[in-house]
């Protein structure tokens, strides 16, 4: 009997620290996690190429969209300030945003402290 409690033991322990390290990967995944210390993004620098190459070209945030104009800071900042922006991209399904092809994680952390820093110019 004392076997099948070491198992047991053994067993509940291993399931243990592989539930706490997928979730502590989950979390490095999450950009609302991300380190915004160091990283510094503004729209005219960065943001707006994104979204020239990945949000504008399929006409899904052209100008005049119903979804939102990306093609310039005021209509990126519009969907910023309703919080659409933020919905969308992170918290929905960030695999869907944009179609085609969810964004690298390196840029997702540098889209969300630019969110995180008031989304600056």
């Amino acid at each position: 009997m004392t076997n099948y409690i070491k198992f047991f033991s053994l067993f509940f322990m291993a399931i243990l620290i592989i539930l706490s390290c997928k979730k502590d990967k989950k979390k490095d995944e999450d950009p609302k996690q991300a380190d915004c210390s160091s990283i510094s993004v503004k729209y005219t620098s960065y943001v707006s190429k994104i979204m020239a190459n990945r949000c504008t070209l399929t006409a899904c945030h052209a100008a005049g969209s119903t979804n939102g104009d990306y093609t310039s800071y005021n209509g990126v900042k519009a969907v910023v300030s309703s919080g659409a922006f933020e919905r969308r991209v992170f918290d929905e399904n960030p695999t869907v945003m944009p179609p085609g092809g969810s964004l690298p994680k390196a840029t997702l952390d540098s889209l969300w402290c630019w969110l995180e820093k008031g989304a600056p110019k």
